[in-house]
């Protein structure tokens, strides 16, 4: 070095605390925002997929009340059929007494 010139000084070129508190308040602030916005993201996909379920339980619930209903209609059927039979044997029966 030039005669009267001091040496570098070992922090020469680092950050002074003052910029290194304004670097560490940007990081926090983007961290806090990152964290954030996951949140957000986090909070639709759950609202999405409860919204699915709704959908979901609802269509299955139509279709368990569609066979529900064909089965009670098979069922009534049923039972007109057995009653159609029974009453057209008890008028048999009640011919045939009638002719004797």
């Amino acid at each position: 070095p030039p005669v009267g010139s001091l040496p570098p000084t070992m922090t020469s070129g680092l950050p002074d605390l003052a910029a290194i508190a304004r670097q560490k308040d940007v990081y926090l602030k983007m961290l806090d925002e990152q964290l954030k916005q996951g949140v957000t993201v986090l909070d639709q996909q759950v609202k999405y997929q409860r919204e699915y379920l709704v959908i979901q339980r609802e269509q299955q619930k139509k279709q368990f009340l569609l066979q529900l209903d064909q089965q009670m209609k098979a069922q009534e059927m049923t039972l007109t059929q057995q009653y159609n039979e029974q009453l057209m044997a008890l008028q048999l029966q009640a011919g045939s007494q009638k002719a004797a």
